[in-house]
């Protein structure tokens, strides 16, 4: 019996290959691409570019100067890095979310962008999105992020 939930199953037919590149935040849909076998039909890989540095060598544009860590730039030039290298679609995600003991007001928001040959489509979740809780927001834009993978793989096919 296929218990794999109806999104993820139509990402893994539509027989795209996706690559992610991620800052931290939702790492969590890498795994739920995998979790149900089928994933190695699309998924080519991953990176976790976790530390400043290592998020800036996706964000060097031509004269040098370096992008907002967490921006729609950011985003876009990560999804254009793992299209143009690794597969026919290119997720770049960067997000700022909440932590325990994070002072009050601190504003939570993500960026996700999807590239192909086509064109490269960003979509920005903020704080209206998003609870405040590192564990319910690292879901909620796991989440979002396989919407976005799903939503543009079912238009394309």
């Amino acid at each position: 019996m296929n218990n794999t939930p109806k999104k993820i199953q139509e990402i893994h037919d539509a027989g795209i290959p996706i690559y992610m590149i991620i800052t931290g935040g939702g790492t969590g849909a890498i795994n739920e691409l995998l979790r149900y076998g089928g994933g190695s039909s699309v998924f080519v890989g991953a990176e976790v570019p976790y530390a400043l540095h290592m998020v800036n060598a996706y964000t060097h544009n031509q004269a040098g100067e370096t992008f907002k860590c967490v921006s729609a730039d950011t985003a876009e030039q990560m999804a254009i890095t793992a299209y143009s290298n690794y597969g026919n679609l290119g997720v770049g995600v960067t997000c700022k979310l909440g932590y325990e003991g994070e002072r009050e007001g601190r504003k939570h928001f993500a960026f996700i962008a999807i590239s192909t040959e086509k064109e490269t489509l960003t979509t920005e979740l903020d704080n209206d999105f998003f609870t405040g809780d590192r564990f319910a927001d690292e879901i909620l834009l796991s989440n979002a992020i396989i919407e976005a993978i799903h939503e543009y793989v079912t238009k394309e096919n």
